[in-house]
This record gives C-alpha cells, sequence and structure tokens, in this order.
C-alpha cells in the first residue's frame, strides 16, 4: 500500500484528532485549569524532581507527597519538554489534553476494527463516543491523570486481539505491558480498572484458541510494568494516614451510582456537587444537570445496550461480561433509592478492607 493510499484510508481519524484538538484549545484559551497539580504545570522539571522524594519539605511546613511518583512518566516529561521549549503552560495542557483525547479516540477505533465490530463508520462513531465520554470528559479539566488510563485502555487489548488471531503471546503481553507502564502511577486502582477488559479479554478465549502461557506472560508483563510505582505506593501506605477516610466516605462516593446514572456514565460523585465545592468539575456538573446532556448520554448509552443484543455481534460474550462486571463493580454498596439488601454490608466494607476501592466510579468506563 502506498503512501499516498495509507493517507487517504486515515484521512477520516485525522480529521476527527484534528477536531478533538481544536475542541481542547478552545476550552478557556489563555487559562490555567486547576488540573491535577499546579506545580507540574508551572515548575514541571521542579516537580519530578521533588517526586523522587517521598517527603517534601518545601510545601504546608513539609508534607508526605501523595503519589507525586506516579507522575514521573507520561504526563510529567510531557510538561517538562514543552516547558523546556518554551510553550505557555497553558498551551501545554491543552495539548495534553488533546493527546488524552485522540490516544482514547485512535484506540478505540484500531480496537473496533481488529475485532471486525461495524462498518468503518460505526467504529469511527463508536470510537468518537469514546473519546468524548462522560468519564472523560468530567476528569479531563480537573485531573487529567484519571482521565489518562481510560484513553489507553482500548489501547492494552489490541496487541492481545493480535495474538489470539495469529503471532507470539510474549511479543503481545509485552507490548499491552508497555501500554500498561505508560499509564502512570497516579492511582492504582484507575490502572486496575483500566486493564481489566483486558483480563477479561483473555479469560472469555476458547480453550483450543488461547494458551495459558499467554495469560501467564501477560500478568509478568502487567506486574513488571507496575512495579516502578506499585512499591514506592507500599512504601507511602506505610507512613501516610488514611486522610481519604476524613474527606470521603462510601455513603457519599456511592451515592450517585444508581443503575440509570452508571449505564449512561454519569456516577462520579465530585460533579454532584453544588457551585463552589464543584466548580473545577464543570463538565461532570453539566452532565448531570443540563437537561439536554443527559438526554444525549441515555441516547448513546441505549444505542450502545441495542448493539449488545444482537446476536451477530463479533466478541459478544466478552462484551456482555465486561458491561455486567462494570456495571457491578460502580453499583456496588449504592446508597440511595433502589438499594439492595447487602449495600449496608457493602458500604462498609468500602470503608474498611475496600477503602482503596471506595470510589468506585473509576471502573466506570
Amino acid at each position: 500500500m502506498s503512501a499516498v493510499t495509507t493517507l487517504r484510508s486515515r484521512s477520516p481519524q485525522l480529521v476527527v484528532c484534528a477536531l478533538l484538538t481544536v475542541l481542547a484549545f478552545a476550552q478557556a484559551p489563555g487559562k490555567i485549569a486547576p488540573d491535577t497539580k499546579l506545580d507540574l504545570t508551572e515548575d514541571p522539571w521542579g516537580f519530578m524532581g521533588r517526586a523522587l522524594d517521598l517527603w517534601d519539605p518545601s510545601g504546608f511546613a513539609g508534607q508526605l507527597q501523595n503519589q507525586a511518583y506516579g507522575y514521573l512518566f507520561p504526563m510529567g516529561p510531557f510538561f517538562g519538554v514543552a516547558d523546556a521549549i518554551g510553550l505557555q503552560p497553558w498551551v501545554t495542557q491543552r495539548l495534553w489534553w488533546a493527546v488524552v483525547l485522540c490516544v482514547g479516540f485512535t484506540g478505540m477505533y484500531v480496537l473496533a476494527r481488529r475485532l471486525a465490530i461495524g462498518t468503518p463508520t460505526a467504529a469511527l462513531i463508536a470510537a468518537v463516543a469514546y473519546a468524548l465520554s462522560p468519564r472523560i470528559l468530567s476528569t479531563l479539566g480537573p485531573v487529567s491523570a484519571e482521565a489518562w488510563p481510560m484513553a489507553l485502555a482500548p489501547w492494552v487489548v489490541v496487541p492481545l486481539v493480535d495474538a489470539v488471531r495469529r503471532g507470539s503471546y510474549r511479543r503481545a503481553a509485552c507490548l499491552s505491558g508497555l501500554v500498561v507502564f505508560a499509564m502512570g502511577g497516579v492511582n492504582a486502582a484507575l490502572v486496575l480498572a483500566a486493564i481489566a477488559p483486558a483480563g477479561l479479554y483473555l479469560l472469555t478465549r476458547p480453550r483450543e484458541r488461547l494458551s495459558l502461557r499467554m495469560i501467564g506472560w501477560w500478568l509478568v508483563a502487567v506486574l513488571a510494568a507496575s512495579a516502578w510505582w506499585v512499591v514506592p505506593l507500599l512504601l507511602l501506605g506505610v507512613y501516610s494516614p488514611p486522610f481519604l477516610d476524613y474527606i470521603e466516605g462510601s455513603s457519599v462516593t456511592t451515592a450517585p451510582t444508581s443503575l440509570a446514572e452508571v449505564v449512561r456514565g454519569a456516577s462520579h460523585w465530585v460533579g454532584y456537587l453544588g457551585p463552589g465545592l464543584g466548580s473545577p468539575w464543570q463538565a461532570g456538573h453539566d452532565l448531570v444537570t443540563e437537561p439536554a446532556l443527559v438526554l444525549d448520554t441515555v441516547v448513546v448509552a441505549a444505542v450502545g445496550l441495542a448493539g449488545l443484543t444482537l446476536r451477530r455481534l463479533p466478541e459478544r460474550r466478552w462484551l456482555v461480561t465486561s458491561l455486567m462486571l462494570g456495571v457491578l463493580a460502580v453499583t456496588f454498596g449504592h446508597a440511595g433509592p433502589g438499594t439492595g439488601w447487602l449495600s449496608g454490608l457493602e458500604r462498609d466494607a468500602l470503608d474498611g478492607l475496600l477503602a482503596p476501592l471506595r470510589n468506585v466510579h473509576k471502573f466506570d468506563h
């Protein structure tokens, strides 16, 4: 295939990526959003230098840094290089948002084409819907580090699809592990949520088409890719007090996780806060208060659910299993109308042994 033919075949994807980039830059031009860490925007190399130590004496009269090491790759170097070449901080921030959107879009498009789901046009539409899903839009501005693993989630699966059909298991496992490595280590629960679909994909393969060695290689690759931030996380856990117990309880994090809100992707509790408390989360707030946006998300969810009912849908078992387990994880311990009989015990678990998974919305993607 010639370069011209290749470029022509990819022109729709390039156009969408260009539009997503324009969309990112159209958000409050010239202003810096309170995205994740202010010092990452203003002094990225200094921030990464301080992230190498658990103790930071320069902030709040001394502090334990909460998972600052997780920004050492790839978000930190991205901002650092942009700062080194003289880009304005707000431009760097918008470029990063554009990268998140485009990576999520292209990943879902490539995965849909690999699985032969729908026509190229249908795959394009589905990929746009994924990149602009409530989960990604809600977190992109205030904490893009949470949107990044979700954007990479489809790319974790792509090498495994190729390996199941043809190719080297070890090579596929390593490529998938490299994607996990690129997720960063800002939040362990988010990485777990992002790699869960890949694990389910392997577990739902026909036995004759999958060697247990592939699952073993993949698990080794994922563990190796995560070791650089898992070890500091365990060290942080030794010294850090359970501060989240004082700012968010399971009764708060599970309040908006009714079945309807989960299916349409509006399960993030911060988006339900009023003006002032949740002001940085404007997109998430709009998705739960603006009637037009509520209707849009309901329609998209309905179309997706209708598609899952088609018997001829490729990989239907994997997709339905992922949906059911995802809904179960996010509605776990729901506090509000329609709660289950065991919801009280489930919330107690989320405030106790399962506290790291208390923000169940992280499994909503």
